[in-house]
């Protein structure tokens, strides 16, 4: 079973990280059927639009992790590069922090 989001030209995951903590956050990303894609992923800031990171990926036909420490609301913008559709199959997060004593 190869699960993913995709889309043929654009797309954004919406993360709201509403504790005020730093957080580990990961993307999986699977080209599962080897169509020699490439896209592109920009960390944003939500409410402006600022873009905090930007990554290109591809060669990705065996899997390829990108992980970022995020907090607060951020987008996540995939944009397809070729040849077929950007995809993500996983979204991971770090447990939220404990609180101190």
């Amino acid at each position: 079973l190869a699960a993913c989001w995709h889309d043929g030209t654009a797309f954004d995951i919406d993360l709201d990280l509403t504790d005020g903590a730093e957080h580990q956050v990961a993307i999986y990303c699977l080209d599962w059927d080897s169509f020699a894609r490439v896209m592109t992923i920009e960390v944003q800031n939500a409410a402006t639009g600022v873009k905090l990171d930007s990554q290109v990926v591809k060669d990705f036909k065996d899997g390829k992790y990108l992980v970022w420490k995020l907090q607060g609301n951020v987008k996540l913008h995939i944009t397809n590069g070729g040849p077929v559709n950007a995809v993500v199959s996983g979204i991971l997060f770090d447990p939220a922090p404990k609180p101190a004593k």
